[in-house]
């Protein structure tokens, strides 16, 4: 009985994140191509050609046709851009997103995850 609640919480809760991500309006859609495999999270993103879908609530959902990733995002800076683009840092192992800028939209960062902070730590010792 408990794991039928907790399937049922599980598979709610996704729906709900997934409806959180649907965008206000197109110019908070962008497509590219990336030719380089990289971190999003703790999610390993191959190289590819992904469509990337930012909603006004800090969702950030990257879609490509091997992978496909959720973010949260943050503010980076409240002046909207007419620019496009993803800037990435480098990792020992990946290239890791940390922000993406989509025309027309606020540019958003992507949070230092636990695994850069482990990585960024065991570096500095």
């Amino acid at each position: 009985m408990k794991l039928n609640t907790f399937k049922t919480l599980v598979i709610g809760s996704v729906m709900t994140i997934g409806g959180a991500v649907l965008p206000a309006s197109a110019a908070e859609r962008l497509h590219v191509n990336v030719p380089f495999s990289f971190m999003v999270g703790s999610t390993k993103m191959p190289a590819g050609e992904y469509n990337i879908t930012q909603s006004e609530n800090g969702m950030v959902m990257l879609s490509g046709t091997k992978a496909s990733a959720m973010v949260l995002t943050v503010p980076a800076d409240y002046t909207k851009n007419n620019t496009s683009g993803l800037a990435f840092t480098a990792n020992a192992d990946n290239p890791v997103l940390t922000s993406i800028q989509i025309s027309g939209a606020v540019s958003r960062d992507i949070p230092n995850h636990s695994a850069e902070r482990k990585a960024a730590l065991a570096s500095a010792r």
